[in-house]
């Protein structure tokens, strides 16, 4: 019985050893399926590390790539823009070069005719081109001349009517006298009729000595009143205004010479003319 007991015991033993050891065997399996997962683990994240890092030089690439592409694209566009801008200001420089010439053409007879017998030597002086220069002596003929007669008229008969006391006291003169004028003179400003007349009649001053001179100055003072915002203008004349009005400046060839003064003022509405 002792020596069944004993083997009894031996066999239960021999159960829990190699239990333990079964259980000892399963924990090494669960740790190093545990290590073989972190590793793994570890090594996807190390590839998805690289594999996004590789993205992210592939996307740097592609961006600078882009970038580059933009900004030769940008620089390209400004080059054209640029040039086109610079074209169109050779273009229109060259275009207000011809119309300036053209006007002087139109008003001063003595251009054409210098430009007439040297076109090449009077265009390049003028900023022409050869093209321009080409073309505008084709034009210079007949047709040019009679243009420029009729702009000529058209401020003459302008001017007459800004300047009607003149022109009746003048009468066949003030047309020879603004035909000179016009050689020499082209307005530049806004209102020309009213520049054209302003300076014809201070062109008057160096040509009339008598008491017509005081009748165009008369005008000058009235246009520049009434046109060009003046509020106060006084004026001293050799010959009584007055008089001249009074009777009528056909009445007589000649008036006695007496000093008259003029003043022009506006204040507010207010607007008079005093004469002593």
């Amino acid at each position: 019985m002792v020596f069944g007991n004993e083997s009894a015991v031996d066999g239960n033993e021999f159960i829990c050893r190699h239990f333990i050891d079964f259980l000892f065997r399963v924990c090494n399996f669960v740790a190093r399926f545990r290590d073989s997962q972190r590793i793994a683990k570890r090594k996807e994240s190390q590839s998805d590390a690289g594999r996004r890092i590789k993205r992210s030089e592939e996307y740097g690439q592609t961006t600078r790539r882009q970038t580059v592409r933009a900004g030769a694209e940008r620089r390209r566009k400004f080059n054209r823009t640029a040039l086109r801008q610079k074209q169109n200001a050779k273009t229109l420089m060259s275009l207000l070069d011809v119309q300036n010439f053209l006007a002087r053409l139109y008003t001063d007879e003595s251009l054409r005719r210098e430009f007439s017998s040297a076109p090449e030597k009077i265009g390049k002086v003028n900023n022409l081109n050869e093209k321009e220069i080409a073309e505008l002596t084709e034009i210079l003929s007949a047709e040019l001349n009679l243009f420029a007669d009729s702009l000529r008229w058209k401020r003459l008969r302008e001017v007459e009517k800004l300047l009607p006391l003149t022109k009746q006291v003048l009468a066949e003169e003030f047309e020879i006298y603004f035909h000179e004028f016009a050689n020499q003179f082209l307005p530049a400003t806004v209102k020309k009729h009213l520049e054209d007349a302003i300076q014809f009649a201070e062109f008057l001053q160096s040509k009339e000595k008598n008491w017509k001179k005081d009748l165009a100055k008369y005008e000058i003072a009235k246009l520049k009143f009434n046109n060009c915002d003046k509020n106060f203008i006084f004026k001293v004349f050799d010959y009584d205004i007055k008089e001249i009005f009074r009777k009528g400046v056909r009445a007589q060839k000649e008036f006695k010479q007496k000093k008259t003064f003029a003043v022009w003022l506006r204040i507010g509405k207010f607007a008079r003319r005093f004469i002593w």
